[in-house]
């Protein structure tokens, strides 16, 4: 099984850039891991993947899923809930709602994980 290491910067209030070595996944976003793992998922690498995440910096692995569920995971915040891992579920489009979290797509066979 192939395993994804995602590093995540912080960029400041509240947000995070997500690399694959010196690929940037994700150039902004509060939920890095799993806006990763959607990117990472449709560029065509194995759902089946394990994919982890780490903070620059550290050696510590702070998560870890396979590609399919992490991808399919979102994170929300209720007024008295705190947070809560919910099903992800897309904008319809960038003018039906605020924009979906930005990533970059990744091209390509890059880390011949595929």
């Amino acid at each position: 099984m192939n395993n994804l290491a995602i590093i995540i910067h912080p960029l400041g209030r509240g947000l995070y850039e997500a690399r694959i070595g010196e690929t940037v996944v994700v150039k902004s976003s509060r939920t890095p891991f799993l806006d990763a793992a959607r990117v990472l998922l449709d560029a065509g690498y194995n759902p089946h993947a394990q994919i982890t995440m780490q903070h620059a910096g550290s050696d510590t692995i702070a998560l870890r899923a396979l590609l399919s569920t992490a991808a399919k995971c979102a994170i929300v915040e209720g007024d008295r809930d705190g947070l809560k891992v919910r099903d992800y579920q897309p904008y319809p489009s960038a003018s039906d709602g605020p924009a979906a979290p930005t990533g970059k797509s990744v091209d390509g066979d890059w880390m011949g994980l595929r």
